[in-house]
């Protein structure tokens, strides 16, 4: 396929690569960051092949107690919402309550190393998703989509099977199922 035919009526999707990670949980709320954009379809395994119990996405708080933000806006404060996972400085996917999903171009930090507050610079509504204002008001949880949080009590090794979702923002890889559905 051509460079010039990767849009979102062309896009490659031929298959999907199961990948897998190897680590050893030190800590109850031990996290992760994937190279991917966003990862998806996972699973954490223990030594024993029993299923982690707890894994959730990292988060980040939407910060905006003054202006409310649109489905048009670019760039969205946050601070830690309680939570401070370390992540990559952009190149990743964040989704929202409302179903959005955006692509963090780049996360500038407050303070360099510190990941409690900054600002996220992103493209809205990627991957067939719709750009809302709902999910992005003050306080609202964005899900940080190529960080992990294993929440179980026990440490030691874990295997993470998942699959990793394109860096292609504007590839259709969700749509409206409600907006198709048949009327009877």
């Amino acid at each position: 396929m051509t460079p010039g035919k990767r849009n979102p009526e062309h896009f490659p999707n031929v298959g999907e690569v199961t990948r897998i990670a190897y680590v050893n949980k030190t800590d109850r709320y031990d996290w992760l960051v994937f190279p991917e954009a966003a990862i998806v379809d996972l699973q954490v395994r223990k030594p024993d092949n029993a299923q982690e119990g707890t894994v959730t996405y990292g988060t980040v708080a939407v910060a905006n107690a003054g202006t409310a933000y649109t489905a048009t806006t670019t760039a969205i404060a946050y601070d830690t919402g309680g939570t401070n996972q370390s992540r990559a400085p952009g190149n990743f996917y964040v989704s929202t309550a409302s179903g959005e999903i955006m692509y963090v171009i780049k996360d500038v930090l407050t303070t360099p190393d510190d990941y409690t507050a900054g600002t996220l610079h992103v493209i809205r509504g990627c991957l067939g998703t719709t750009a809302s204002a709902t999910g992005v008001a003050n306080t609202n949880t964005l899900n940080v989509m190529n960080v992990l949080k294993l929440g179980e009590d026990s440490t030691g090794w874990r295997m993470i099977t998942y699959k990793e979702i394109t860096q292609e923002y504007n590839a259709f890889l969700f749509k409206n199922v409600e907006s198709d559905r048949i009327q009877r």
